[in-house]
């Protein structure tokens, strides 16, 4: 599996499987303000990146495990 490093709005890169920057592809990644975790918009709404790669449900808990929030 490759890694792919996809451009975050502001200068600043953030890491993907090559699977996952594939249904990425033409949405536009920023940090959000907070938390500093990447987002984009989708279906609507804002969605965390993390969260998307995990395919993860309202209410679980999902973080980066080597707390950097670039790695997803």
């Amino acid at each position: 599996m490759s890694i792919v490093k996809l451009p975050v709005y502001g200068g600043e890169v953030t890491l993907v499987d090559g699977d996952i920057a594939k249904k990425l592809k033409g949405k536009k990644l920023f940090f959000n303000d907070i938390r500093k975790y990447v987002m984009f918009y989708g279906e609507g709404r804002s969605i965390f990146l993390h969260r998307f790669v995990m395919n993860a449900s309202d209410g679980t808990l999902v973080d980066h495990l080597n707390g950097d929030k670039t790695n997803n």
